[in-house]
């Protein structure tokens, strides 16, 4: 019996012989006839046929007598039955006479997908679908039906019924994809009818100058995850993909230096920046690469562009740029691949938490990865998973302040056990090419012009903040504390300079349109000046009588770093920069760290150095001088490297131990999996053991490990597996 047939028939009978169920009764009234109660019986689809309660039917046998099947057994082999109280209400809401012979349920709800799987598909094919005429009720008859329900004339001479169903995700597996391409696909144009054909097709198809030359086209599918992987990518790319800026064809260029020849006599090192901006992060990376430049082969890997791409390449043997590398995992491991395919790397300088994204990467190359960290982990959404993450794929960590250090461990619990090394940066410097001295000399009389008016009667006390303007940098603090400034007696003696990028009031609507109306409404016009950022940064310390550090977190701002060395005092609030850190250091706390983000405290500290000479000259004296230690490049650079080579030593054994651990016959667990357990271990994060009858930490304690550092299930398998407590079964 047909399952569509058994229904029909079941729920017919069970219409006519409603008087017999013993259940709840409610009034279904055919047309012209008495009121009967009612109950219904309808095969079970596995989806909710109403909101109404339902029960199972107490008695199958029952439901077979009634629906005269002679064995029990067919009900249940022809489906689930249940009893729903009135599924189907009144004639008014429910014509029966709609309902096709040939309904299937089942095919309605899949084939129909806009449906959802939780409605009764009969109940809304009778509210809804019989006005639908696209909607499919059944299976579509095959092909071969008559000419009269398909026009053959419509197929395609090339139409292959499996790519059909292949390219086209949408249709579901069960359909005949003829007789959908009959009824349906002809009319919608974008269906893919059959495999496109090869590359190598005539120009008339393809026009192959569009194929870039490194086109791969297995990194096209993988990287593209809208392409189902039975197409061919490169006449995709050639019919759409090339209109498509956004698809990613092609691994970035590896750009080779024309200036500094590869030295294979050298070890080769890694530098990684966010960009190549002119801002602080991306100037300390090419200060690295220029100085290890001197020992090593150094290739500059850049997630991004920016205006010294060019002096990155000038200075590294070869350059990797790519924005799309940025914060795109899938991406970043074939690129990492293709890199280490080209140059066997010592290690590499990762720098600032923006370039995270290379870490796990590097780590499964065995490539070291030092992350030099300049940010606040609380400046992080989900701070605790970024930093724990971070520490698993780094080989070590560098952080620049003391501060940013206990804001990682206070964010991050999984930290608190570990250590960092704490290493402040060193000054940077900018390349000679990026300095043009006709816009120099042009710049420096535009801002002398600008913080200090010759129609000034009395010289000012010219206090200056710099750096993007944003809420972290504070400009909204620098302006306040103007305002207190200007207010307080003698105030009338100061100006405020800021200069960075950012201020744009008049083409936005957000932080810099509440700052333009936070400086007007003050009535600071006069006394306050916002400029943009510029390239004579020395003359804005040279016209300046104070660096005022705004930030609300700033961990080592290139900016003060370069006022010490200018012999301009600086001030900042404590806790929120690592700047404090070296002004406790050189005895100036008092005088140059405000309480944390009080405005009033630094207005004091203001007026406190502007009126002493002596403690002016105190500041200026004691910071410059100990900058000269603090702030070295050329020690930095050398603290850098120590930690790299001892990196580079670890790396090598934990590449040992995978190997060792996979070659062993007491885990089956993936190449993958080993990697991980092994730099889980090392790195103190989220360590689970790959063998069940073996507790690492108790090794390490009873037994020892013959090679200090290295994975304890490695040492324990080169030891021949004894036995002792730091086994489960012993």
């Amino acid at each position: 019996m047909a399952r569509n047939g058994f229904f029909s028939k079941l729920f017919r009978t069970f219409t006519d012989r409603s008087e017999n169920l013993k259940n709840t009764e409610l009034p279904l009234k055919q047309a012209g006839e008495p009121e009967i109660p009612t109950k219904l019986v309808v095969i079970e689809t596995d989806l909710v046929q109403s909101s109404h309660a339902r029960t199972e039917v107490a008695d199958v046998a029952e439901v077979a007598e009634v629906a005269e099947v002679a064995e029990v057994a067919e009900v249940a082999e022809l489906a689930e039955v249940k009893v729903i109280d009135a599924t189907l209400a009144s004639p008014a809401e429910y014509d029966l006479s709609l309902l096709p012979e040939n309904f299937d349920p089942e095919v309605y709800l899949k084939l129909n997908p806009d449906l959802g799987t939780s409605i009764d598909p009969i109940a809304h094919y009778l509210n809804h679908g019989h006005k639908e005429s696209w909607r499919i009720i059944t299976l579509p008859e095959e092909a071969s039906a008559s000419p009269v329900e398909y026009d053959l004339s419509l197929l395609p001479e090339n139409f292959d019924p499996e790519v059909y169903l292949k390219l086209n995700p949408d249709l579901d597996a069960s359909i005949d994809p003829i007789a959908h391409y009959l009824t349906h696909g002809h009319k919608e144009s974008w269906r893919i009818i059959t495999m496109p054909e090869e590359a190598s097709a005539s120009p008339v198809e393809y026009d192959l100058s569009l194929l870039p030359e490194n086109f791969d086209p297995e990194l096209y599918l993988n990287l593209n995850p809208d392409l189902c992987s039975s197409i061919d990518p490169i006449a995709h790319y050639l019919n759409y993909g090339h209109q498509e800026s956004w698809r990613i064809v092609t691994l970035p260029e590896i750009r080779y230096s024309k200036t500094r020849a590869f030295d294979s006599t050298r070890d080769t090192v890694m530098v990684v920046s966010h960009e190549a901006s002119r801002s602080g992060a991306p100037i300390l990376a090419l200060n690295l690469v220029e100085r290890l430049s001197s020992r090593y082969n150094v290739v500059a890997l850049l997630l991004g562009d920016g205006a010294l791409l060019g002096a990155f390449e000038e200075a590294a043997v070869a350059t990797m740029a790519s924005s799309r590398l940025k914060n795109n995992v899938p991406y970043a491991h074939p690129a990492i691949k293709h890199l280490c395919s080209k140059f066997e790397f010592k290690f590499a300088l990762v720098n600032s938490m923006e370039c995270r994204v290379v870490l796990e990467p590097l780590a499964r190359h065995f490539v070291p990865a030092i992350p030099l960290i300049h940010e606040f982990a609380s400046a992080y959404p989900n701070s605790s998973a970024v930093f724990s993450d971070a520490r698993l794929w780094s080989s070590d960590q560098v952080f620049s302040a003391d501060v940013t250090w206990e804001s990682a461990k206070d964010s991050c619990p999984a930290l608190k056990s570990l250590t960092a090394h704490i290493i402040p940066q060193g000054r940077c410097v900018l390349p000679a090419q990026l300095i043009v001295e006709k816009d120099t000399k042009r710049e420096s009389e535009y801002l002398r012009g600008r913080m200090r008016p010759a129609a000034d009667t009395e010289r000012k006390f010219v206090v200056l903040g710099a750096g993007y303007v944003n809420f972290r940098k504070g400009a909204d603090l620098f302006i306040q504390c103007a305002i207190k400034t200007m207010l307080t007696p003698g105030g009338d003696r100061f100006r405020f300079v800021w200069i960075g990028k950012g201020y744009n009031p008049d083409v936005e609507d957000g932080y810099s349109v509440y700052l333009a109306d936070q400086i007007k409404r003050s009535g600071l016009q006069e006394r306050f000046v916002m400029l943009d950022e510029t390239s004579a940064i020395e003359t804005a310390y040279e016209e300046a009588d104070l660096l005022f550090i705004s930030s609300r977190l700033d961990p080592l701002p290139n900016v003060a770093i370069d006022a010490f060395d200018a012999r301009l005092p600086v001030l900042c609030f404590d806790k929120a920069t690592g700047i404090s850190d070296f002004l406790s250091s050189c005895g100036l706390r008092d005088s140059c760290i405000a309480d944390y983000l009080d405005v009033d405290s630094a207005v004091q500290k203001i007026f406190a150095l502007a009126n002493s000479s002596d403690l002016y000259e105190q500041a200026v004296n004691n910071s410059h001088e100990a900058s000269k230690v603090y702030f070295d490049m050329d020690k930095y650079v050398a603290e850098l490297e120590l930690v790299g080579l001892d990196a580079s030593r670890r790396a090598e054994q934990e590449e040992r131990d995978v190997e060792t651990i996979l070659e062993s016959d007491l885990t089956d667990a993936s190449a993958q999996d080993v990697r991980l357990h092994v730099r889980s271990w090392a790195s103190g994060i989220t360590s689970q053991p790959l063998h069940d009858d073996f507790k690492p930490d108790l090794y390490v304690e009873e037994h020892g490990l013959e090679i200090p550092g290295c994975n304890p299930l490695a040492d324990y398998i080169r030891m021949g597996c004894p036995r002792g407590s730091w086994n489960t079964s012993a």
